[in-house]
């Protein structure tokens, strides 16, 4: 039998009940009087027309959670639907101000945004490494923090084909408790006043995680590519090659579940990736797991206006909040440090290849962490550096005043062509600028450094996002070209292959071609 929860039926009838706010404010523009009477009057008409959507998508077994998840579609959706609801008054005037004209109206939104993002399903991206891959998820528990890891490994290609291309194949991850709806791309980070929604959203959410594993089930988001548990693969198990061990710091209101392409890219050439999700405030969503049961930790977004944070806090600017930020993500990576020598995979792994990674903030974390966590000796802890459009505002000061901060480890610095050009970048610091002071701080003694320009390509094609929903993607156009999506992807992976077999840091060899690419 299938329901519709009390969450759903709320959250339904407040996006239904914003639509006939917009519809009313159309109306007025359209010159039809300072407010129209006979659409807010049809108020219940909207609540009925969304019970009614919802029952449908749940006899669909689809989720309105799922399609909720996609906020960036509202205002587009809003504008379809606004303009088939004026077609059907038009075509159909019986009709006007009944309940049909609403279900209509927003069966055919619902349909048009089902095909938006179901299009294709999504483009999947294959890694080309001679390695399947497994994957663990995994509770740290730090001196300082508790964050929460996957663990993408290699293991045997043939056992994973068999999995993978099994149609009935999918790999449900993270429903296993409240933490679970970090899988679901709830965060919020990039829309302009939502610095309130994020939390008032979360806290709509049933509190007993068993009501809350349906609708995780039903989100793409928690879904990855992997075999959850599988076994090492014998060539490392069996002592004869050892894993390069690889850190994943992911960007701001991300999480450890973004980056699977860059991970899932890297096991299957013989790597262990430790992606974690920050316990700072800066992931979407994560949980204290210090205390029983796990608190929740969300997303700690800051007012641009007021550098006022979501617990209050005030800022002196902006970049005091994302110093402090890169800072406690820093204690995250000497936790995960900590956990990589004593894990069960540490006899297997070669501690002196030692990666960090990073996107975006992320980046900056992976800097700053290059620099502060030693080894028991003293020796840089961190021995290669890989990082994709750094957020350099977490540390733009220590940058652009001395010639001290840098990165002493082999470095891979890459910049997609529009990062440049984000609010969150342009209206704060010249990307261009910093980006060659810092170069050229790390260039001081260490000619190590590859500084590389991504030619046609965005901030988030460094991330699953681009290849997730493309047809979102090329409506949108802000996350590079929607046919050049899948090759971006495959194209990036590879430049970070290349400059690792460059230092002879894979256990297996890259093909030629990835080189030429």
């Amino acid at each position: 039998m299938y329901f519709i929860t009390r969450f759903e039926c709320l959250l339904a009838i407040l996006y239904l009940g914003m639509q006939a706010k917009t519809i009313n404010l159309v109306s007025m523009i359209l010159g039809h009087g300072e407010e129209d009477p006979s659409v807010l009057q049809n108020i219940p008409c909207y609540s009925t027309s969304a019970i009614l959507v919802c029952m449908t998508l749940k006899i669909c077994k689809i989720s309105f959670m799922k399609i909720r998840t996609h906020y960036v579609l509202f205002p587009m959706l809003r504008i379809m639907n606004i303009l088939f609801f004026y077609c059907i008054s038009y075509l159909f005037p019986q009709f006007e101000g009944t309940v049909i004209q609403f279900v209509l109206t927003d069966c055919v939104g619902y349909a048009l945004l089902l095909v938006m993002i179901y299009n294709g399903l999504y483009f999947i991206v294959e890694p080309d490494g001679p390695y399947g891959i497994g994957i663990k998820d995994i509770i740290l528990k730090g001196k300082r923090n508790t964050p929460r890891i996957l663990v993408y490994y290699p293991i045997n290609k043939e056992e994973y084909n068999a999995k993978v291309e099994n149609p009935s194949f999918t790999q449900e991850l993270l429903v296993e408790g409240e933490d679970a709806i970090e899988g679901g791309s709830i965060g919020v980070a990039g829309l302009p006043g939502s610095s309130d929604a994020h939390p008032f959203l979360l806290s709509l959410f049933p509190s007993d995680p068993d009501k809350l594993k349906p609708v995780i089930e039903d989100l793409k988001y928690s879904r990855i590519r992997a075999i959850l548990s599988s076994e090492l693969h014998k060539d490392f198990r069996n002592g004869g090659k050892k894993l390069t061990p690889v850190i994943f710091s992911p960007g701001l209101a991300g999480s450890k579940n973004y980056y699977t392409t860059n991970c899932r890219y890297l096991a299957s050439y013989g790597c262990i990736v430790f992606a974690i999700s920050h316990t700072d405030g800066s992931c979407e969503f994560t949980c204290d797991y210090n205390q029983d049961p796990p608190k929740r930790v969300l997303y700690n977004h800051i007012d641009a206006k007021t550098n006022i944070d979501l617990a209050g806090r005030k800022y002196k600017d902006r970049e005091e909040y994302f110093s402090l930020s890169v800072d406690n993500r820093t204690k995250d990576i000497e936790t995960l440090y900590e956990y990589i020598l004593e894990c069960e995979f540490a006899k297997y792994l070669d501690p002196q290849k030692l990666v960090m990674y990073g996107h975006s903030l992320g980046a900056m974390t992976g800097i700053e962490s290059c620099q502060t966590i030693k080894t028991l000796s003293g020796d840089l802890a961190l021995k290669f550096c890989v990082a994709h459009d750094p957020y350099y505002m977490g540390k733009l000061s220590k940058i652009m005043k001395t010639d001290g901060y840098k990165v002493e480890q082999p470095l891979l610095l890459v910049t997609s062509e529009t990062f440049k050009n984000s609010p969150i970048v342009k209206d704060y610091y010249d990307n261009n600028e910093i980006t060659t002071k810092f170069v050229t701080n790390c260039k001081q003694g260490n000619d190590q450094v590859q500084d590389i320009s991504w030619k046609n390509s965005g901030h988030m094609n460094q991330m699953d996002t681009s290849t997730s929903s493309p047809v979102i993607v090329r409506l949108l156009n802000f996350m590079g070209p929607i046919n050049e999506a899948v090759p971006k992807a495959h194209e990036l992976s590879k430049m970070v292959l290349k400059f690792l077999s460059e230092h002879r840091c894979l256990p297996v060899a890259v093909p030629s071609q990835h080189s030429n690419e």
